[in-house]
């Protein structure tokens, strides 16, 4: 299960009245949040001392200080997206032919294989066990590579192999294989790999492991599908034991560098987070003196976007293909979530017996009024749920979530059902939606235009695991948006 325990957390600077974003104010400077606050806010990444201690275990080559050293002062939490034009050349910073940036699951700022601060005898089987695949010729990581740009070039093989004799051989001589004679290139990896795997269950029967790092056991072979794959493919060898994880070992931002949908919704949620001004309030000015922690002077937040902005964004939602969807919900079909289809009527008809606005002008009134006023984030959610549904949750049941849960998730579950009431106004029909009764945590999340579609509360959001709430909500808000037809 992902890491989900609560534990008290500071609160981001506040800004003090007046004083604007990179201005200082008593010898401070303030400004937007930095990747690392919300990353640690949001409670996505272990400590940093942890997450060292963890790798080290598995990789005794790695416990060195200056190796420490170069990873406090390089790891990032967003890292930059690899960009590659029309012929596969680079047209960014180069991803690392040794270790993709990325060390088992947490990024760190983009080099060259040439600078890559792994030590030297170590980097080969660090390459081949630091992801389940690699490829040799474009630098590749992701698990079954069916296609290559690079490879297929004829001109493109490594210098070195050739002046030494050992023929056109297609990789590069960053790539570390040099010494491997040609054709035993995945027999020598899967030999480090079957090593690696089973250091790691041996080491976690020692004590079980306080992390679940990237590739510490071999994936499951593919069934049914028989395709060319270029590079070294990865060991699927389902003889080998399992390691043993303590509770809480999985953090949503250690994600390899060739899960990109998992790693879009990670920086996702960082993004979403850091647009709170630090001015915003969490809370109405009346709220229990117990939540002054989270309170803060109010601001005007409009998700960062004025009205037409939100309106032209929320459009994207009609243009998203069937690919896209399916991209994000692979990223979520494997993780374990208790749901129930409720569409059929709660226990408690009292929080069933409203229904959306079905006059549109009412509905349009009332949430314009809500986006458009300033009010404190929870007064907006409890608005645009009532002009959605017509009903709405209490203040004390969101606080109860907020003060029991870490409050970053306050902000994305807001711009949620913001974008649902958007892509509402610009469709031709509103259907009949229902807010989730708070008795009843779990929700199918399905979209269903002809009957009863759920809006899931705040306790239904809370209850999916925080690595997929992004990628459910989006994809309830692209079904949403292809289910009805936009105003014209």
């Amino acid at each position: 299960m992902p890491n989900t325990q609560s534990k008290p957390v500071a609160p981001p600077s506040v800004c003090p009245p007046n004083v604007k974003p990179g201005q200082s104010y008593s010898g401070r400077k303030f400004g937007r949040m930095s990747d690392q606050e919300a990353a640690n806010l949001l409670l996505l990444y272990p400590s940093m001392d942890t997450y060292w201690a963890e790798l080290t275990i598995r990789r005794k080559e790695m416990n060195k200080p200056e190796l420490k050293k170069w990873f406090w002062e390089n790891a990032i939490y967003i890292p930059e997206k690899r960009g590659e034009d029309e012929f596969g050349v680079y047209t960014n910073k180069m991803s690392c032919a040794v270790c993709s940036n990325n060390w088992a699951g947490w990024p760190v700022t983009p080099h060259s294989g040439e600078h890559c601060p792994i030590p030297m005898a170590y980097q080969q089987f660090f390459l081949a066990t630091n992801t389940p695949a690699t490829c040799q010729s474009c630098f590749g990581r992701v698990e079954w590579h069916e296609k290559c740009k690079r490879a297929e070039e004829s001109n493109r093989y490594c210098y070195k192999c050739e002046s030494d004799g050992k023929g056109k051989r297609n990789h590069v001589p960053l790539s570390r294989i040099c010494n491997i004679p040609t054709g035993k290139e995945k027999e020598v990896f899967d030999e480090y790999r079957r090593k690696y795997y089973q250091h790691v269950v041996d080491i976690s029967k020692k004590a079980p492991l306080k992390l679940k790092l990237v590739n510490d056991s071999p994936i499951k072979p593919r069934t049914g599908v028989q395709v060319k794959l270029y590079g070294i493919p990865p060991l699927t060898d389902l003889d080998l034991p399992k390691p043993t994880y303590a509770e809480g070992a999985e953090y949503a931002g250690l994600v390899g560098c060739y899960q990109t949908v998992e790693r879009e919704v990670v920086t996702s949620q960082i993004v979403q987070f850091q647009k709170v001004p630090p001015s915003t309030p969490l809370f109405p000015p009346e709220s229990p003196e117990k939540h002054k922690f989270y309170e803060i002077e109010p601001s005007d937040y409009k998700g960062g976007k004025d009205w037409d902005e939100l309106g032209k964004d929320c459009d994207t939602y009609w243009t998203a293909t069937t690919d896209h969807i399916e991209s994000y919900e692979k990223s979520y079909k494997n993780v374990q979530d208790i749901s129930s289809d409720i569409s059929g009527g709660p226990e408690n008809e009292d929080t069933w017996n409203h229904g959306a606005y079905r006059k549109r002008e009412l509905f349009e009134k009332l949430f314009y009024e809500t986006y458009m006023h300033d009010e404190s984030i929870v007064t907006r959610i409890q608005k645009i749920q009532k002009a959605v549904t017509g009903a709405w949750e209490m203040e004390v049941t969101i606080q109860e979530n907020l003060i029991e849960k870490n409050p970053g998730w306050l902000i994305p579950y807001y711009e949620f059902v913001r974008d649902l009431a958007m892509i509402l106004y610009k469709s031709q029909e509103i259907p009949l939606v229902l807010l989730q009764p708070h008795h009843l945590p779990y929700v199918s999340w399905n979209v269903n235009v002809q009957g009863n579609t759920v809006l899931p509360s705040t306790k239904a959001y809370l209850n999916s695991p925080v690595e997929v709430r992004f990628a459910k909500t989006h994809v309830f808000l692209c079904k949403m948006a292809a289910a009805l037809k936009k105003k014209q």
